[in-house]
């Protein structure tokens, strides 16, 4: 099953303006609003390529059916599960309560869920045989604030080298559409990201 997330609420990003100015060695007032796109753009571009959430943002999951296995929460790490539903084969809407009914593992950057009924993580509850009948809603993100996902320092190096390329390079660069600004991700930025790179699309 290949996994997707969205986001519902985003947060702050990692880079802020005087930082980003102070990289394109910027003064002046003029291009603040330029700047600041650029450094939404770029995160986001580095998160898709990275598969991670750099900036603390609340993303939701919707599923069709119940995986056979653990169910993989993409764009971690994930900091704490804020919903977990699903609809029963009666209709009825469910919430899930965590050490209850699943387990989250939210040691790493991939952050799993397990299903605790019968001792089996494949043994998720019976859905009622429609699309969207699993939504998970969860807040991902590493969080320098509480100390407990700090952002690895080279991250911000790589958002600052990208936010760079896309300023001086203007016309080749296609700002607020993923896929191509993946194909545009400059190259310093790539091999910085590989360095925290994860990969938590997986078929099962």
């Amino acid at each position: 099953m290949i996994y997707h997330s969205r986001v519902i609420t985003a947060g702050a990003d990692p880079v802020s303006l005087d930082e980003a100015k102070t990289h394109l060695e910027v003064t002046g007032t003029s291009k603040d609003a330029f700047i600041t796109a650029l450094i939404s753009s770029a995160t986001k571009i580095c998160e898709a390529y990275a598969g991670l959430s750099f900036a603390t943002a609340q993303r939701k999951m919707v599923m069709d059916k119940f995986p056979c296995g653990d169910i993989i929460l993409p764009y971690g790490p994930v900091q704490s599960i804020d919903s977990f539903k699903y609809v029963d084969s009666n209709g009825a809407d469910i919430n899930l309560i965590a050490d209850d009914t699943y387990f989250f593992n939210g040691n790493s950057e991939i952050a799993k869920l397990q299903s605790l009924t019968s001792g089996s993580s494949s043994n998720w509850p019976v859905t009622l045989n429609r699309g969207g009948v699993v939504v998970i809603e969860y807040t991902a993100g590493y969080d320098d604030v509480s100390s407990d996902w700090p952002l690895p320092p080279q991250v911000k190096q790589a958002i600052l080298q990208q936010v760079g390329s896309m300023f001086e390079n203007r016309q080749d660069e296609i700002v607020g559409s993923t896929g191509t600004a993946i194909s545009k991700l400059d190259q310093d930025s790539r091999a910085i990201l590989d360095t925290v790179k994860v990969y938590w699309n997986a078929n099962y």
